[in-house]
């Protein structure tokens, strides 16, 4: 981790801090200036800060979790060092699903608890834009009244997305391209939630890597979309802790090897057809059998920990288990794939809202990499600060 520096601002120390809690490294006083390299003097003034917040709060119960640091001072006899706690209730983070025909919103704590929860019809259909900035100002209402205050948005929407730029590069299910996501919203500094985006099957995956902690940090998830206008597939890919996008943010765009090429949909069969899937027990096993002949090489090449299915494919995992051991048996990369265990997703029906929120978080924690600094998918530690002390 960095070390104290004049050119380090106040809130970028005091992210070091809360990273150093929530990762467990250390949760004294001592333990957090001995890992962090700061000084006694400067940690006293950063936790002061904390605790003033109410961010984090200290014990002296016995009982509280040891930490992992190996820079553990000396004991010594007399008082029991006194514990520092985050607070999961105070770091408080929105959510929101945006498909072509409704929305699904929630407000959720460091936890994973979900405070509120809001759906309703898309209030745009055809500016994916301009829905997200409706969507967002009437969950901010939402929250205000609930007497909660996230103090940053994730949004998921089908496409390709590009977090970094807040663009819309191309949706089928929008029929839109190279759209601008932040273009209806507030400026900076107007005290709005800042708002981070990406797409759909991504945010299941960091709601998932939220959710499992720091165990379980390789797998696919694998979301069913399914509107009143359009069914299709996405993947969200998680390689040791972090979503993999590729170069052009396209990593996980699925099409079926039996899709004839001027279809309208990902598989061979057509929307009008796909739209049948869950009432139709015929047209999901050929979506299932169709998913799985385009997955298990991707995961004979990856060897996740797990598959995790969302959405209308949230029901099919043991018709997936059934397809491996018959239909597809045949194939040696199904044989290996079959001690690869497949689970519905942690959230249910909240998959993709509580999981942009739970990216937001993970974002958080983990700092932004180098390359991203000063990108739209960077999420503050001063922002969240900004939030509380307002």
């Amino acid at each position: 981790m960095a070390v104290n520096r004049p050119a380090l601002r106040r809130s970028d120390n005091l992210g070091l801090v809360m990273r150093a809690l929530g990762s467990g490294k250390a949760s004294t006083r001592s333990e957090l200036a001995n890992l962090l390299g700061l000084d006694r003097s400067t940690m006293t003034h950063l936790v002061g800060k904390l605790l003033e917040t109410g961010l984090v709060e200290q014990s002296e119960s016995a009982d509280a979790a040891p930490a992992e640091s190996t820079h553990r001072p000396a004991p010594r006899a007399g008082r029991r060092p006194l514990r520092l706690l985050l607070r999961h209730d105070r770091l408080l983070v929105g959510g929101i699903e945006l498909t072509a025909t409704a929305y699904r919103a929630v407000v959720m704590d460091n936890a994973g608890s979900l405070l509120l929860r809001d759906s309703g019809p898309n209030p745009h259909p055809h500016d994916p834009a301009r829905a997200i900035a409706a969507v967002s100002d009437r969950l901010s209402s939402l929250a205000r009244g609930a007497g909660v205050r996230p103090f940053a948005v994730g949004v998921g929407l089908s496409g390709i997305v590009d977090p970094h730029r807040a663009r819309l590069v191309s949706s089928d299910a929008f029929d839109a391209h190279d759209v601008d996501l932040a273009r209806h919203l507030p400026a900076n500094g107007t005290g709005a939630p800042a708002l981070v985006f990406d797409n759909d099957a991504n945010c299941g995956a960091w709601g998932e890597l939220h959710a499992g902690g720091h165990a379980d940090r390789d797998f696919i998830f694998v979301l069913g979309r399914d509107s009143n206008a359009f069914v299709g597939v996405g993947l969200g890919l998680a390689l040791d802790g972090a979503i993999y996008y590729g170069r052009r943010y396209q990593a996980g765009e699925f099409a079926g090897v039996e899709r004839v090429r001027a279809a309208d949909s990902q598989f061979s069969l057509t929307q009008h057809q796909l739209l049948r899937a869950r009432v139709n027990r015929a047209i999901m096993r050929r979506v299932v059998t169709e998913l799985l002949q385009a997955l298990v090489p991707l995961m004979a090449a990856l060897d996740p920990s797990r598959v995790v299915l969302g959405g209308m494919l949230r029901t099919q995992v043991a018709a997936v288990r059934r397809l491996l051991q018959t239909d597809l048996a045949c194939s040696p990369a199904a044989g290996a794939c079959l001690a690869i265990p497949f689970a519905a997703s942690h959230w249910d029906e909240d998959e993709v809202a509580a999981g942009a929120a739970g990216m937001v978080l993970e974002k958080l924690f983990s700092g932004p990499r180098p390359e991203r600094r000063g990108g739209r998918d960077t999420v503050t530690w001063e922002q969240l600060f900004d939030t509380i002390t307002r």
